[in-house]
C-alpha cells in the first residue's frame, strides 16, 4: 500500500485547502443557525389588536358587560373623548378603531330580542371609527357581533328588561359561552430549526464545500504523483499500473467518507443528536452521503482530465460554484433558472436538494414520498457510476496508448 500511504503523506501536503473548507462551511452555518433559532422561537405572544370603546350607556349592566368583554379580547386604548384627541391618537396610530356605545343601547337591543320582531331595526347601533385597518376592523367586527349573536340568542333568560337579577344572569351565561381560551402549546419548534438549518443549509453547504475541496484535494495529489521522479520509483518496485491506480482510488474514496464524517461530527456539536438522529434527520444524513459520493466520482473525473495544477484551480472554483448556483445549494430552487438546473442535474448535488425538499417538506412520509427519495437517491447513485467508468474509460485509453499513466 505505498501509494495509499503515499496518497496521505501529499493530503498533510496540502492540508491548508481541506482545513480552509471546514473553516468556510462552518462560519457561514453557525450564524445561519443562529438566526433560525431566533426567528423560530418556542415563545408564541398572542397580539391583540388596539381598540378605543367610548361607552355614553354605563348605568346598563349590559353596556358594561360588553365594555369588560371588549377589554378580555383587545387591548382598549384610552382617549380623550375629545375631537382632538381624537384625531391625534388616529394620527400617531395609537388606535384605529374607535367604538362608542351610545346611550339606551342595551335597552334598545334586550327589547328588541325579547319582542321577537328580529326584523326590524329598532336597535340604537353603535357607532365605529376605522382608519385604515381593514383586518383590525374585521377581526373587532367579528367579536362584536358574536357578543351581540350570543345576546340574542340567550335572551330567553330575560323576560323584563328592568329586572337586574335577570340581566346579572344574562351576563353570566354569556360568560360562560364567550369564554374561549386560546391555549398555546409550545412545541419543539428549536429542534424544527435546527433540522431546517441542518438540511437546506449545512449539508448544502457542505456539498459546495466538498466539491471545491475534493477537486482541489485530489488534483493536487494526483498531480504530484505523475512527476516523474515518483512514476518511476513505482515502476522499480513492480507495482502495476492497475495496483496503482486502485491505491489511489482508495485513498480518494476512504479521504472523501473520512472528511465528510468530520463535517457530520461538527454538525453533530451544532445541532445536537435529537435533531441529526431524528426520522428526518438520518434521512438527510442519508441523503448527503449519496451525495457526497456523487461529488467525489465527478471530483475523481475532472482530475483525471486535467493536465496542471492551473487548470485544477480552475475547475475548482467554477464548477463548485456554478454546481452551488445551479442546484439552489445558495438559494431556492425555483429562484433558479431551468437552464442552469439542466446543466447542473450533470451532477449530485441537485438531486440531493430534489430529496431534501421532500424530506423537509413532510412529517410523515408517505409510501409515494419513499418512492420519490429513493428515486432520486438512486439517479445520483447511476451518476457516480457513471462517472468512474468515464474515468476508468479515459485511464485504460491512456494506459493503452501509454500517453499518460494516471
Amino acid at each position: 500500500m505505498k501509494v495509499f500511504k503515499l496518497f496521505y503523506q501529499l493530503i498533510r501536503a496540502n492540508l491548508a485547502a481541506v482545513i480552509i473548507g471546514l473553516v468556510l462551511l462552518l462560519s457561514i452555518t453557525i450564524p445561519i443557525n443562529t438566526q433560525f433559532r431566533n426567528n423560530l422561537s418556542n415563545q408564541f405572544e398572542l397580539r391583540k389588536s388596539q381598540i378605543t370603546v367610548f361607552n355614553e350607556d354605563t348605568n346598563h349592566p349590559l353596556s358594561q358587560h360588553l365594555y369588560q368583554y371588549l377589554s378580555d379580547v383587545t387591548e382598549i386604548i384610552s382617549v380623550d373623548n375629545q375631537p382632538e384627541a381624537i384625531a391625534d391618537a388616529l394620527f400617531s396610530q395609537k388606535t384605529s378603531y374607535i367604538l362608542t356605545i351610545p346611550q339606551g343601547f342595551s335597552d334598545s337591543l334586550l327589547k328588541n330580542a325579547t319582542s321577537g320582531d328580529l326584523d326590524k331595526q329598532t336597535v340604537i347601533p353603535l357607532e365605529k371609527y376605522v382608519v385604515d385597518a381593514q383586518d383590525n376592523e374585521a377581526y373587532v367586527d367579528v367579536l362584536i357581533n358574536t357578543y351581540l349573536q350570543n345576546v340574542r340568542i340567550l335572551t330567553s333568560l330575560v323576560t323584563d328588561v328592568d329586572n337586574s337579577n335577570q340581566i346579572m344572569r344574562l351576563t353570566q351565561q354569556l360568560d360562560e359561552v364567550l369564554n374561549h381560551k386560546v391555549e398555546i402549546l409550545p412545541t419543539q419548534t428549536s429542534q424544527t430549526s435546527d433540522l431546517m438549518a441542518f438540511g437546506a443549509y449545512y449539508t448544502h453547504y457542505a456539498s459546495y464545500v466538498l466539491t471545491n475541496t475534493f477537486i482541489m484535494t485530489f488534483g493536487f495529489v494526483i498531480l504530484s504523483m505523475r512527476q516523474q521522479e515518483i512514476v518511476k520509483r513505482d515502476r522499480m518496485s513492480n507495482l502495476t499500473l492497475s495496483r496503482r491506480t486502485i491505491e489511489i482510488l482508495l485513498g480518494c474514496i476512504s479521504f472523501s467518507i473520512l472528511y465528510w464524517f468530520i463535517l457530520m461530527i461538527a454538525a453533530y456539536f451544532i445541532y445536537g443528536g435529537a435533531t441529526l438522529f431524528s426520522p428526518n434527520g438520518l434521512l438527510i444524513i442519508l441523503s448527503s452521503f449519496i451525495s457526497m459520493l456523487g461529488i467525489q466520482a465527478m471530483s475523481y473525473f475532472f482530475v483525471t482530465l486535467a493536465p496542471n495544477k492551473g487548470i485544477i484551480s480552475f475547475l475548482a472554483t467554477f464548477i463548485s460554484l456554478f454546481i452551488a448556483f445551479g442546484s439552489g445549494l445558495f438559494a431556492p430552487r425555483e429562484f433558479v433558472a431551468n437552464s442552469m438546473q439542466l446543466i447542473a442535474s450533470i451532477a449530485t448535488p441537485i438531486w440531493q436538494v430534489k430529496a431534501d425538499e421532500i424530506i423537509m417538506n413532510v412529517n410523515t412520509l408517505t409510501s409515494a414520498n419513499k418512492q420519490e427519495i429513493a428515486k432520486l437517491f438512486g439517479i445520483q447513485l447511476l451518476l457516480t457510476a457513471a462517472y468512474y467508468a468515464m474515468s476508468f474509460t479515459i485511464q485504460k485509453y491512456r494506459q493503452y496508448t501509454n500517453s499518460e499513466l494516471i
